[in-house]
C-alpha cells in the first residue's frame, strides 16, 4: 500500500548568494511595468532602485508592526488602488510575505479592500508575485499558506493555490 503525496511548489526557485540581483529580470519576465514592493527591511531601497533602473515604476509599502491583521492588508491595498501593479514583490520574513501573497491575490481579483479573511468569492488568480525570504523558518516564500491575526487576535490561515508565489528567492547573503 503506497501513500500518495502531492507537493505544491513555486514555478521557480532561485537560490544562492547574490540571488537578489536577479529579481528585476524575473519581474520583467512577467511584463512588469509597475511593481508593488512590500518590505520591512532596509534592503527595500536597494531593490527599489534596481527595479527602477531596470525601467519599472515602483510603489513601496513598509507599514509592518508585529503579526499582521486585516488592517495591514487593507492599508497596502488602499495604497495600491490607483497604482494598478503588474507584479507584487515581498521582501522580508513570514509576516511580510504573507501580506504580500494575499495582497497579490486580492489585486488579481480587482478588489482593494477586504472585510475579512474569507476569500472564497475570489475566482481569479493573483497577479504575478515574487517572494524573497530574509529569515529562515516560516517557508512562506514557497507555500500556499498565509497566517494572520483575526479581530479576536487569534491566528487564522488562508490556504489557496492562488497564493503560491510564482518565484521564490532565497539569498543566503540576506
Amino acid at each position: 500500500d503506497l501513500n500518495v503525496i502531492n507537493f505544491t511548489i513555486p514555478q521557480r526557485l532561485i537560490f544562492g548568494a547574490g540571488a537578489l540581483k536577479q529579481v528585476p529580470g524575473e519581474a520583467l519576465q512577467f511584463g512588469a511595468g509597475k511593481v508593488l514592493l512590500l518590505s520591512d527591511r532596509p534592503l527595500m531601497a536597494e531593490l527599489r532602485d534596481n527595479l527602477i533602473s531596470s525601467g519599472m515604476e515602483v510603489l513601496c509599502f513598509d507599514s509592518f508592526k508585529g503579526e499582521p491583521g486585516i488592517e495591514v492588508v487593507n492599508a497596502c491595498l488602499g495604497l495600491a488602488k490607483g497604482f494598478d501593479p503588474d507584479v507584487c514583490i515581498g521582501l522580508g520574513g513570514g509576516s511580510v510575505l504573507d501580506v504580500s501573497k494575499v495582497v497579490s491575490w486580492t489585486i488579481g481579483n480587482k478588489c482593494y479592500e477586504i472585510a475579512g479573511f474569507d476569500m472564497s468569492g475570489f475566482k481569479n488568480p493573483s497577479i504575478p508575485m515574487i517572494m524573497i525570504a530574509t529569515t529562515s523558518g516560516t517557508g512562506s516564500e514557497a507555500t500556499p499558506n498565509a497566517l494572520f491575526l483575526d479581530s479576536n487576535k487569534k491566528k487564522t490561515a488562508i490556504v489557496s493555490r492562488h497564493i503560491m508565489p510564482h518565484v521564490a528567492v532565497v539569498d543566503p547573503e540576506l
